[in-house]
């Protein structure tokens, strides 16, 4: 299995030195999982540790249900946090998130909010963006592809057919040999299934 792409064009799979679609495979053969979200209320103690143990720049937000109901930036969630420690308050204005220079001090705020007593909760609502881009696991790869291109993502949240988050695809899911290593394992079975599919 080999990967090919031509200019700006989509890229595509070879098997046997026979172009295979992306139509055959889903967004669920390329995603990467389990994925780090983080849920609508929140302490801080968690929102903490998940900026210090992960450098992702957004998570997907759950409810109790773990059904996605949006996306949260990472730099969002440090001004929510800074200004927690800062005034103790979450309520953070739009000023404040156009003002917001990554801190020099976030890692220090975030370890010592971790060792906080008397956890507090944080509500992400006013926070989220609910307009975040998903697909359900079973959506086709090549329409994966084409959202990547057409709406310029850089990452994109899989769910599965309860609204659950399931996984992430970044841009790099889809390039070249990240693209291999994915659907290689699986080529052939989903040849088998549809033998007329390679030409």
């Amino acid at each position: 299995v080999s990967t090919q792409s031509t200019g700006d064009s989509e890229p595509f799979i070879t098997h046997n030195k026979q172009p295979v679609s992306l139509e055959l495979f889903r967004a669920g053969d390329t995603m990467s999982s389990p994925v780090v979200c983080v849920r609508k209320d929140e302490t801080v103690t968690e929102l903490a540790r998940k900026l210090l143990d992960y450098g992702h720049s957004g998570f997907p937000v759950v409810n109790e249900q773990n059904q996605l109901i949006g996306s949260i930036t990472r730099r969002i969630l440090a001004v929510v946090l800074e200004s927690n420690f800062d005034q103790d308050s979450v309520t953070v204005s739009y000023d404040k998130f156009l003002q917001h220079d990554p801190s020099y001090r976030q890692n220090t705020i975030l370890e010592k909010l971790l060792s906080e007593e008397g956890d507090r909760m944080v509500c992400l609502d006013p926070y989220i963006n609910q307009s975040a881009v998903s697909v359900p696991a079973s959506f086709s790869l090549h329409r994966t592809y084409v959202l990547f291109r057409t709406l310029g993502l850089r990452h994109l949240i899989v769910t599965d057919d309860n609204n659950t988050v399931v996984g992430m695809i970044s841009r790099k899911d889809l390039m070249g040999h990240a693209l291999e290593d994915r659907l290689g394992p699986i080529v052939k079975n989903v040849l088998e299934q549809h033998p007329s599919a390679s030409s």
